[in-house]
């Protein structure tokens, strides 16, 4: 959906008297959104953790009797992996707010609607502030504002919201069955209870870890796919890659070999051919647009010379850049 030739002829207008072009500003990320989307999701994590203290821990070193001893023997021949799968049971109904017993797995439907409940309010904001801070730079540089339905993004925010709570529910579902196995291995091997509980304090921290990956990166995907919808509809065909130019953008000296953003900083890119991020592993040959790759820190700088008609002194050096 390009611009029309009416608002092209107001931009030229417009800019009729400008005589440099301006300075792109680099787009500010929803920071505040992220830390809100990560603390409501480690409140879910928290919520593991202390249902793995109330009805696990405690019925284990009752078995043992004493905190410091080893697992029965007779627990662990006749009932270990039985009373594990009802203590995980336990432990899941309680979580999800349905009745489950050991051979039933959770429906989690309460648990999906809460999670909607949860992660909207963020990517609505983000929305929000992301099409604030476009409409400002694009007004900066053309000095016109696009029309309301070449901001309409939300559909993105759709998928993004679908793609959230397809993550947030692995947590504890991938929680759950590391306990399981972590406890039915406690049994079998007789280690000591309290060698359970560090393991299950190292699974609380790894699950921390991977809450923390997941709003970053979904927050992140989500600010990239509505730039690149904003840029397209209004008839942007090409991009300057932007990295943060710090010591942290991804390039094979820093990310194992395998990635190289550094070497895209400054180059012209097309919307319709994005290029190849990672070179190597598993992952070699795939193709991202600036935060589409796993938490990706890099923006698209949109050329608007086409809209303009007013080539810009970026674009200029970029392509001199590329033709060197």
């Amino acid at each position: 959906m390009a611009i029309s030739e009416a608002q092209r002829n107001r931009i030229k207008e417009q800019l009729r008297n400008r005589r440099k072009t301006r300075e792109f500003k680099a787009p500010k990320f929803p920071e505040m959104e992220e830390m809100g989307l990560t603390k409501a999701i480690l409140r879910e994590v928290k919520k593991l953790k202390d249902i793995t203290n109330d009805v696990l821990i405690p019925e284990l070193e009752r078995l043992t009797e004493h905190k410091g001893e080893r697992f029965d023997i007779q627990f662990k021949d006749l009932a270990g992996v039985a009373l594990t799968a009802a203590l995980v049971a336990m432990m899941k109904s309680r979580f999800y707010g349905e009745s489950i017993d050991p051979n039933t797995e959770p429906r989690q439907t309460l648990f999906t609607s809460a999670i909607r409940r949860m992660v909207s309010p963020f990517l609505n904001r983000v929305k929000e502030k992301t099409e604030a801070q476009f409409v400002q730079e694009y007004e900066r540089q053309t000095g016109t504002k696009p029309l309301p339905r070449q901001l309409d993004v939300d559909e993105f925010v759709k998928d993004s919201l679908q793609a959230n709570v397809s993550l947030i529910k692995t947590i504890p579902s991938q929680y759950f069955d590391r306990i399981k196995t972590l406890t039915e291995q406690a049994v079998r091997q007789g280690k000591l209870s309290r060698d359970l509980r560090n393991e299950v304090e190292e699974l609380t921290k790894s699950t921390r870890n991977r809450a923390k990956l997941i709003a970053r990166d979904q927050i992140g995907k989500l600010v990239g796919n509505i730039e690149e919808a904003r840029q397209r509809k209004i008839g942007v065909t090409h991009y300057i890659w932007r990295t943060k130019r710090d010591g942290r953008v991804r390039s094979f000296s820093n990310s194992d070999g395998y990635s190289d953003h550094k070497r895209l900083e400054g180059t012209i890119q097309k919307w319709s051919d994005p290029p190849i991020t990672v070179f190597r592993g598993k992952r070699a040959g795939e193709r991202n647009h600036p935060q589409q790759d796993i938490q990706c820190r890099c923006w698209p700088q949109p050329v608007y010379d086409e809209i303009t008609g007013i080539p810009h002194k970026d674009t200029t050096e970029a392509r001199k850049k590329q033709a060197a």
